[in-house]
């Protein structure tokens, strides 16, 4: 069975009425143009203010790339509002490392970590929380993570 996949499972409408992301980032080109090598590739979470009779999308906040943490996830990974507090929940699920210890883009034979982190809604972003899931010594391919939600009951 084929999953259908849906807006809604890649982009979230904020409180705001603004679209929320995870934008991984591959490459940061399009065809034809030539793609950034994968130690300058970048991921972020992002959020759009949109004018639909203007037809317009503007960034009005993001966490994430040049300026601020450099991080790259080729894939998976999401980025949600959280209503009690206004911060963004970002899951940086697809994190690969070469042998060598080096940022990667090959999912199959490197090894996989991800984290989840909290940052505030403000510029700049504040980190408030981070949990980093990884690999031991062992050599093993190690974790992904896709989604993650925040227990408020937890902490």
């Amino acid at each position: 069975m084929v999953k259908e996949w849906k807006l809604a499972d890649m982009v979230e409408l904020t409180p705001r009425g603004t679209l929320l992301l995870y934008d991984n980032g591959n490459f940061r080109a399009m065809p034809p143009k030539k793609r950034m090598d994968v130690s300058e590739s970048y991921s972020r979470a992002v959020e759009y203010a949109i004018d639909a009779k203007a037809m317009t999308a503007a960034q009005v906040w993001r966490y994430g790339g040049k300026g601020q943490e450099h991080f790259y996830s080729p894939f998976i990974s999401e980025a949600d509002s959280l209503p009690n507090t206004g911060n963004i929940l970002i899951t940086d699920g697809g994190r690969l490392r070469d042998k060598q210890g080096r940022q990667s883009e090959l999912i199959i034979g490197d090894r996989h970590w991800a984290r989840v982190i909290e940052v505030t809604h403000a510029d700049p972003p504040q980190k408030v929380f981070e949990l980093t899931v990884d690999t031991g010594a062992d050599g093993s391919m190690g974790w992904a993570i896709y989604r993650s939600d925040r227990l408020s009951g937890l902490y």
